[in-house]
């Protein structure tokens, strides 16, 4: 599932797990860029998406 973090000008999408075998669910809106991070948690993939 999707998580919201952010402020009024970007949303960002947080998926935490993105190797595991679990289907990740994208929630998409218009004008979204992708990008990779790393957390203590491992490898995070972000959305970043104008609103």
């Amino acid at each position: 599932m999707c998580g919201l973090v952010g402020d009024a000008e970007y949303l960002h999408y947080r998926f935490n797990n993105v190797n595991s075998e679990d289907q990740v669910n994208f929630c998409l809106v218009s004008s979204c860029n992708l990008y990779l991070g790393s957390s203590d948690e491992g490898l995070v993939l972000n959305i970043r998406c104008l609103v």
